[in-house]
């Protein structure tokens, strides 16, 4: 389990990503089960949600629920990283509404 120092959650970007990246990671044998076809939309997913991004959702969920009263612990970072989640889909969504060719100067993912 994570300290519970409320003054010094600096890492705090590093744990969401690393738990984007677990979920990934246990997602894609998963995936690859469906289809080998879907590989280069987990890569792209992949690469979508874990390069940069400052992570201020989860930031922001973590640090309400801390001055709620609650602790620091490895299950409340996986539980705000999934707002990544839902942001990523929701700027997937808008690039595929709005015809987007790029996002964040790479292709979209539709794209």
């Amino acid at each position: 389990m994570a300290t519970s120092s409320p003054l010094d959650r600096a890492d705090l970007r590093d744990r969401v990503s690393n738990a984007l990246r677990d979920c990934l990671a246990r997602q894609r044998p998963r995936l690859d089960t469906i289809s080998p076809n879907l590989r280069p939309l987990v890569d792209a997913l992949t690469a979508f949600l874990l390069d940069g991004g400052k992570r201020l959702r989860p930031a922001f969920a973590y640090w309400g629920w801390r001055g709620a009263g609650g602790r620091d612990s490895d299950e409340i970072v996986t539980a705000v990283s999934a707002l990544e989640w839902v942001q990523a889909c929701a700027l997937i969504h808008d690039d595929v509404m709005d015809g987007s060719d790029t996002r964040r100067g790479q292709p979209a993912m539709h794209r």
